[in-house]
């Protein structure tokens, strides 16, 4: 994944995305050393507060002042971690590590370097003393802190303590964790008492004077940023004057879609191109949300141009049919946002160009994507990101460039602001949530445990975020994955439906795949010559189906469809001959006279897609 570097001019104490300051032109510009890929953004005021709250407690009052001052730029570096965890960043330094504690369920912050010496220079907690031989092993080679070589330490250090190492000038030289038993292993001054986490030779902590605040930051990026908004208005004209189809901008609410909002509204007002923005509202969007978007548009002047459209299937509902939603299973965003999506196109004539705050940091995924692409659940979309190549941070100057309001629920900290059920956020973002949401969120908790059958600790880690396969930092919890999918039913090479025949939705269904051969006996289903399965009834009307495994699976996905439709209309919208109608009582049906079997219709249905996946549809349906 790219990797987006961040610089400081250290003359004006801002933040830089090239090396070139606009407000000094000076050559004082330093390279912040962050980890990649560079996911960098503000530090909210709400996230300030916890933060600074959080450093007073551990390492003393007053201190948090100095890691993260008010008058000062300060921002935070997003990293890899099993839940949420930043880089703070004060002064062109890493001042420590903002992480969510995942076993503890709670924020720690762990100084680097930077912050140690800040720290010590006010003798904060949690520091330790060093002799001589111990200083220069541990700031010339990292090595781990042995307990003969403490000269004192803060009585109030505890086991699994971050710490800092100074000198006995009050210099910080390392930052580490205390080990298991450290108060004894003092006591008897021998083993290893603190594990280095990062070193160096002892020096003052170099604090810069000058404050800054975020107008100096975008006029002092003013040329980059400028220049960011010319190649995307470009990117946007070049793309819409080739075209006669019509444009959408999507606008979710977040912080990308504004910055493409923006972005379009310039560029297409400039060439005299008619555009509509579109809001799809799944049902679960916060109420912040929703509200924003109106708030939004209306300052933008937009509201005429906009076209809401809601989810046809209620989540709560579909919840019965697919079990809860994970990051692994993810039918939630077909049913709920994409189906109203791809309706409203077709409305539109079938085909469009969509503008999207896609950006490739965003994931190896969206990387490989690329800044255009053809969308393989909503047919006739292809879709464009202006900003494709945008860090976090470019989009957050952009937006305060353009002096817009954000979101409210960014200033809350949420790193997520679209369906409040997701399960791509953290468990850090989930403390947020449920004051944001309240008795809503502990309700919808307690529900998608039940079906799961969680116990409380797995419910507390957010257990149900994943379905087939949990991530590696579960090992050890003595917790097993319970959820094996449909296959397990697909052992012989017949299944008894446990409903009663319906013939006309199922033999609908079937002919977009098969030709069928109907008797008073059986159903035959053909592909050609070659004999796929038989579907006959039992005494009661029960439906029997004899196929080979493969087929077989693949038949019952098609009943499946007829039997578990949610009516989301994502195969109404699919088809090209406007032969799939819906039936409030009985879901879809599919006229014979206008089918050409094509079978569309079967791989965009999220119950086709996902019947395999979760065994409530088999529970349902099967014997």
């Amino acid at each position: 994944m790219r990797a987006y570097p961040l610089y400081w001019c250290k003359k004006c104490n801002v933040p830089l995305l090239t090396k070139k300051c606009d407000l000094c032109q000076g050559d004082e510009i330093i390279e912040v050393k962050i980890t990649p890929p560079g996911d960098v953004k503000p530090l909210f005021e709400e996230e300030r507060l916890r933060l600074y709250q959080l450093i007073n407690e551990v390492y003393g009052e007053e201190v948090a002042s100095l890691i993260i001052p008010e008058d000062k730029m300060v921002l935070l570096n997003k990293i890899p971690h099993v839940d949420l965890a930043y880089e703070v960043i004060t002064d062109g330094y890493l001042m420590g590590l903002w992480k969510y504690d995942v076993e503890n369920r709670r924020w720690l912050f762990i100084p680097h370097l930077e912050g140690a010496r800040r720290l010590a220079a006010r003798r904060a907690r949690k520091w330790i003393m060093v002799d001589h031989g111990a200083e220069k092993a541990i700031s010339e080679h990292g090595r781990n802190l042995l307990a003969p070589g403490v000269k004192k330490f803060d009585h109030r250090i505890a086991d699994g303590d971050y710490v800092y190492i100074v000198n006995e000038d009050w210099k910080a030289l390392a930052v580490g964790k205390t080990a298991h038993e450290f108060n004894r292993k003092i006591q008897e001054k021998r083993g290893m008492v603190v594990k280095i986490k990062h070193f160096d030779k002892p020096r003052e902590a170099e604090v810069l004077n000058k404050g800054a605040t975020w107008d100096d930051t975008i006029r002092a990026n003013k040329t980059f940023l400028e220049k960011r908004e010319k190649e995307a208005i470009e990117f946007i004209q070049n793309i819409c004057a080739s075209t006669n189809k019509p444009i959408l901008v999507s606008f979710s609410g977040g912080k990308d879609s504004l910055a493409v909002l923006l972005l379009a509204k310039k560029a297409l007002s400039e060439i005299g191109r008619e555009y509509l923005v579109l809001f799809s509202s799944t049902g679960i969007e916060y109420p912040e949300t929703e509200a924003y978007v109106d708030k939004i548009l209306g300052k933008l002047g937009l509201q005429d141009k906009t076209i809401k459209v809601s989810a046809f299937t209620n989540f709560f509902d579909a919840i019965e049919t697919f079990g809860p939603p994970a990051r692994d299973f993810r039918w939630c965003c077909k049913t709920c946002k994409l189906a109203p999506v791809t309706y409203a196109i077709k409305k539109l004539g079938g085909e469009c160009i969509t503008l999207i705050g896609s950006r490739g940091v965003e994931s190896i995924k969206r990387e490989k994507q690329g800044a255009i692409w053809k969308s393989i659940w909503v047919k006739g979309q292809t879709s464009a990101s202006p900003i494709y190549n945008w860090s976090t941070l470019e989009v957050w100057l952009y937006l305060l460039k353009e002096g817009v309001n954000l979101n409210p629920l960014y200033h809350k900290g949420l790193e997520r602001i679209g369906c409040w059920v997701c399960p791509s956020m953290d468990l850090a973002e989930m403390e947020i949530v449920e004051k944001i949401m309240g008795e809503n969120w502990t309700q919808y908790l307690k529900k998608i445990s039940e079906i799961l059958g969680l116990k409380k600790e797995e419910e507390k880690l957010g257990l149900w975020r994943w379905r087939f396969k949990y991530p590696k930092w579960v090992k050890g919890k003595r917790i097993k994955i319970r959820y094996k999918g449909d296959t397990q039913y697909f052992t012989k090479d017949e299944i008894v439906l446990n409903v009663k025949s319906e013939p006309g939705r199922i033999t609908g269904i079937l002919r977009t795949l098969y030709d069928l051969h109907i008797d008073k006996e059986r159903i035959t289903l053909m592909l050609g010559k070659r004999r796929i399965a038989e579907i006959s009834k039992k005494e009661d009307d029960r439906i029997i189906i004899k196929a080979q495994r493969d087929n077989l699976m693949k038949v019952f996905r098609s009943i499946a469809r007829a039997l578990a439709c949610v009516k989301c209309r994502l195969c109404i919208a699919t088809c090209p001959n406007n032969a799939i109608t819906l039936s409030e009582k009985n879901g879809i049906e599919i006229s014979s006279d206008r089918c050409m079997a094509c079978g569309e219709c079967n791989y965009i249905c999220p119950v086709w897609a996902y019947s395999l996946k979760t065994p409530y549809i088999a529970k349902k349906l099967l014997e």
